[in-house]
């Protein structure tokens, strides 16, 4: 008997095709049959339920042949053909989709661009989509191998398997698989570029109720992944290339390490892969401009932080070297790096510029900071400075290679033994040159400090001094308001002259700079009162010709502060002439010490 086959194939576009084909070779009563048998079956929903779905007409008997989604769908497919008018027997020859647990949809890609989606869709239409979506991406590179089983998982999968089949193409090689309702993307990619873009994209488009893990590695990562590297140029090369473009910042004036993500890790398996290296840290400041000691501490400190981070991600301490360095003015961005990693055979590191500084606190300790080029010279530095500090002295110097040229040792035992002489402040001998500011007992003891740097200084160094009295730093104290202590600081002002102002002449002012300029600043201290400059003459002569000469006196004397800073709203002049003589003027000591100017406080 002839037979005659009807195939349904997952949407019912193709009733129309097999209903003409019925109607053309079929017999009258298979015909009807079959045309009411897929009529029954699109009543049912059943049309779009297999993968694929044949029937196969023998008179009055039908044999269904095909895959079905699941065994429900199997069931309606034989009752709906056992119900048709005039069917007298059903076979059922339909076989169930395979149930997938877990269910697992992969895009894969291999090293030469094929991309291979396999396992499971949950339907024809999902597969056909997902299918088209990687066509489009993919083209010839594409390989198909989909299935469709059960075992689907809840909420949006074909949102999960679309964004599987485009983070594929982010992939060097490796796969993104929906395994249930989570998807792990896992490989390699080309650069830090492409792992943001994944992160980017699951974090845009990961549908609700599915999560997300990520293994992907980069070019860099898997070189970092090699074997142990013994020579030098080589492991700079790989922390180079860890590095380059991607620098450590710090916020202005702290320690606190802002990395860019993956930086430090990557720095610390790079340093791993060089066993038998050492990486020297480098790390400069960005503030405390003119002060190099300010500087340096920071650096130091910023490259501890580096140091502390590199550790906790594995890197051994002893392994490295932590320095801070300086600018000339770190105001100006100098060329090159905030921070520097540099690979050395050797843990101690060549610096430049080579820095060491003697702090001398106000509260009697001191500190050692910066280079040493021996621990000989670190032990003979130390002995040299304690007994020119009262209390505790700390020293944190770290022995470096670079120091210049010359009698390095001897330079530094200079900047100790001028530090000696002053109350407090700091020696910094950088490279070849000596800054020393602090503050001495008086100008004496001033004069004593810069005449012993003149004197010791190794020729090959060069040394610049900015040292203030303790007369000066109170000059530059808070405003007084009453006249008793502004009397006082003029007299203290005073008493560094000799016990009388003795007035010769606008000669003198040259040699009288200094008090000038401290008279105009204790005046800057009193700004509600005023400064009386009051002249007196030799104590012979015509008294009114004496008070006129007086007055000019007082005038000049007033003009000379202004210079030094004095306001002249605040300066009264008064002419005394010889009225108030302090000596008998028939002599030539009486009559220098009647020529006088006296500095009076007045409300």
């Amino acid at each position: 008997m002839r037979r005659s086959t009807v195939w349904l194939i997952g949407i019912l576009g193709t009733l129309a095709l097999w209903g003409a084909a019925v109607a053309y070779k079929a017999r009258p009563i298979e015909r009807q049959i079959a045309v009411t048998a897929v009529a029954e079956l699109k009543r049912r929903g059943l049309d779009t339920r297999f993968d694929a779905l044949a029937i196969r007409i023998d008179g009055r008997d039908l044999t269904l042949v095909g895959s079905a989604l699941s065994p429900e769908d199997r069931a309606g497919a034989v009752a709906a053909a056992a119900a048709v008018p005039g069917v007298r027997r059903v076979t059922d020859h339909i076989t169930v989709a395979p149930l997938l647990k877990p269910f697992v949809f992969r895009a894969a890609r291999a090293a030469d661009g094929t991309v291979t989606l396999s396992g499971g869709a949950p339907a024809p239409d999902a597969l056909e989509k997902i299918a088209l979506l990687a066509r489009g991406l993919y083209g010839a590179k594409l390989d198909l191998q989909l299935r469709i089983a059960r075992g689907g998982p809840d909420g949006d999968w074909f949102a999960a398997a679309k964004l599987a089949v485009e983070l594929a193409a982010l992939l060097e090689r490796g796969e993104a698989a929906v395994t249930d309702r989570r998807l792990g993307v896992a490989g390699r990619v080309a650069d830090d570029g492409a792992l943001d873009a994944v992160a980017a994209a699951l974090a845009r488009a990961m549908p609700p109720g599915y999560s997300a893990t990520t293994e992907l590695l980069t070019r860099l990562d898997e070189e970092l992944a090699g074997p142990p590297i013994e020579a030098e140029a080589a492991c700079q090369a790989l922390v180079d290339k860890v590095t380059v473009g991607r620098p450590i910042r710090f916020a202005p004036g702290a320690a606190a390490v802002e990395a860019p993500p993956r930086l430090l890790e990557r720095l610390a398996l790079a340093v791993r892969r060089c066993p038998a290296l050492f990486i020297l840290i480098h790390a400069s400041s960005d503030t405390h401009a003119g002060d190099p000691a300010a500087n340096l501490r920071l650096g130091d400190a910023r490259a501890a932080a580096i140091a502390a981070e590199l550790e906790k991600r594995g890197t051994v301490r002893a392994r490295m070297t932590a320095l801070g360095r300086i600018r000339a003015d770190p105001r100006q961005r100098a060329p090159g790096p905030e921070v520097e990693f540099r690979i050395s055979a050797s843990a101690v590191p060549l610096v430049r510029p080579y820095v060491w500084r003697f702090e001398k606190l106000a509260g009697g300790n001191g500190a050692l900071t910066g280079h040493h080029p021996s621990r000989a010279a670190q032990a003979a530095l130390a002995e040299a400075a304690r007994p020119a500090v009262r209390g505790e002295l700390r020293d944190a110097t770290q022995l470096a290679e670079g120091a210049p040229p010359g009698d390095w040792l001897a330079a530094a035992r200079a900047a100790i033994a001028a530090l000696a002489g002053l109350e407090r402040g700091a020696a910094t001998l950088a490279d070849a040159e000596l800054a020393l500011d602090g503050v001495a007992r008086d100008d004496d003891a001033r004069a004593a400090v810069e005449a012993l740097l003149s004197e010791r200084m190794p020729k090959e160094f060069r040394a610049k001094t900015a040292l203030s009295t303790e007369l000066d730093e109170t000059l530059k104290g808070e405003p007084l308001a009453l006249a008793a202590p502004c009397q006082a600081l003029v007299d203290a002002v005073m008493r560094t002259g000799g016990p009388e102002f003795v007035f010769d002449g606008p000669a003198l002012f040259g040699h009288q700079r200094r008090l000038f300029e401290r008279l105009a600043a204790a005046a800057r201290r009193c700004p509600a009162l005023t400064l009386e400059i009051g002249a007196h003459s030799s104590g012979i002569g015509d008294p009114d010709a004496a008070r006129a000469l007086s007055e000019r006196w007082a005038e000049a004397v007033a003009e000379a502060l202004v210079r030094a800073g004095a306001e002249r709203g605040r300066l009264r002049t008064v002419g005394f002439g010889n009225s108030r003589p302090l000596a008998d003027g028939e002599t030539e000591a009486g009559r220098l010490r009647n020529r006088r100017i006296v500095f009076r406080i007045v409300p």
